[in-house]
């Protein structure tokens, strides 16, 4: 995948998460705890978007299944 076309879906992801998080009155830690995960790995499923490593990886898809975002 081209380098421009991760960072614009990384942006639109991380776009569409905070809707979602403002609609929800949530902070990223709030989303940390409903996934029961660290703050570290919220920030890291973000900054490693690319990334297909596992933990990013899993992180990314537990965000898009609790905010049912299907089309990133």
């Amino acid at each position: 995948m081209p380098e421009q076309v991760v960072v614009d879906y990384a942006f639109e992801f991380r776009t569409r998460v905070n809707k979602e998080l403002h609609k929800r009155g949530w902070k990223d830690k709030d989303l940390a705890n409903a996934l029961g995960v660290g703050s570290d790995t919220i920030a890291n499923a973000f900054k490693q978007f690319g990334s297909t490593t596992n933990l990013p990886f899993r992180t990314r898809e537990q965000i898009r299944k609790l905010f049912n975002i299907t089309d990133i």
